[in-house]
């Protein structure tokens, strides 16, 4: 499973996938900002800017996510020592297999989808299901579809 794909729970799939480190993530400032949309279209992996300008707003995280992060951060630089010059990592992206590399989009999806489907919640919309499970349910539902960027939480 690639390193960071939980991000995606609490941020969007598409926001997510796109994130670099030097460029969009703030551990000081407790801030992810999305500059950068990750999609496979037609089986082609496209990088381009936010659909929307809401969705390029900086994010707020908490505590919990930012020490999440910083320890991705860790994990991630462990990985790029024992892979040696295997290791791809060149776009510095936050989400990564264990040899530094994106995952496809379309397998964020596809494993999301499955893993709702099996916990019985209903999948009629990624995003919106991310903003309704994440965190365990522990926050409104409101909250969690603002974060994600949703006009109206459903």
């Amino acid at each position: 499973m690639p390193r960071g794909s939980s991000l995606a729970g609490d941020y969007g799939e598409v926001r997510c996938l796109g994130l670099e480190w030097g460029r969009d993530v703030d551990l000081g400032a407790a801030t992810l900002t999305v500059r950068v949309s990750r999609t496979s279209v037609a089986g082609v992996v496209v990088e381009g800017p936010p659909k929307t300008r809401r969705g390029a707003h900086p994010y707020h995280s908490d505590s919990a996510s930012v020490a999440a992060l910083r320890a991705l951060r860790k994990q991630q630089h462990q990985e790029r020592l024992a892979a040696g010059p295997v290791y791809d990592g060149s776009a510095g992206k936050v989400v990564v297999n264990e040899l530094g590399v994106p995952p496809r989009p379309e397998w964020y999806s596809d494993r999301f989808a499955a893993l709702a489907r099996e916990a019985g919640v209903p999948v009629d919309s990624i995003t919106r299901c991310e903003a309704y499970v994440s965190d365990d349910y522990a926050k409104p539902r409101r909250r969690c579809s603002r974060r994600c960027g949703l006009a109206r939480p459903r």
